[in-house]
């Protein structure tokens, strides 16, 4: 058959709209004609990239999904923490345990729940270990910053709150494990967006 007609069936052969006879014409000349066989291979190659590009960006939006999930789960975690200290602490008689779960459980949770905030910048930097020393930091400094208003709202004494960072009344194997914690889950979150 005339490489023409061939190559004008090629593309009916690639998308299988093509008749029986037409399929069996173009198979068997591309296995004699390398001309047209070369033909063949470069249109059906775009037709392997799509495949391959599609997969790529179906893998990307699972991976953006699960960061989403991530991202929310912590949100909820650290609501369900800040109300449950809310509800032990009102339920706490005014007496010496006065703002224990404010201390223990209100506290850290606001500070790294407000410290997530962070996450919404993870664009802006150039690692995914920036991004998680910068989250560790940034949970850090939160914790102490709400440790430092709880310390001045229990005792009154603003200057002592502001010395202390908020370190002297929180449980500082909490605020170590929430910093290490943040430093953990940015960096598996900064990997899930894709950032290296």
């Amino acid at each position: 058959m005339n490489c023409d007609i061939i190559k004008d069936l090629i593309p009916l052969y690639i998308d299988g709209a093509c008749s029986d006879e037409s399929k069996y014409a173009v198979e068997t000349h591309l296995t004699k004609c390398e001309s047209c066989k070369i033909h063949y291979e470069t249109m059906s190659a775009p037709l392997e990239y799509e495949q391959k590009t599609q997969k790529v960006k179906k893998a990307h939006k699972i991976q953006l999904f699960k960061a989403s999930i991530l991202q929310s789960a912590l949100f909820f975690v650290s609501f369900l923490v800040i109300t449950v200290g809310v509800a032990l602490e009102a339920a706490t008689g005014i007496n010496d345990d006065n703002g224990y779960w404010a201390k223990t459980l209100v506290i850290p949770a606001t500070g790294f729940l407000l410290s997530l905030a962070n996450w919404f910048f993870v664009r802006l930097y150039k690692s995914r270990d920036s991004f998680a020393f910068a989250s560790a930091v940034t949970t850090f400094a939160c914790i102490c910053i709400c440790g430092s208003w709880g310390i001045w709202h229990y005792s009154g004494f603003f200057q002592i709150a502001l010395l202390s960072c908020g370190l002297v009344y929180i449980n500082v194997f909490i605020t170590i494990g929430l910093t290490a914690a943040s430093a953990f889950l940015s960096s598996l979150y900064a990997k899930l967006l894709g950032k290296e």
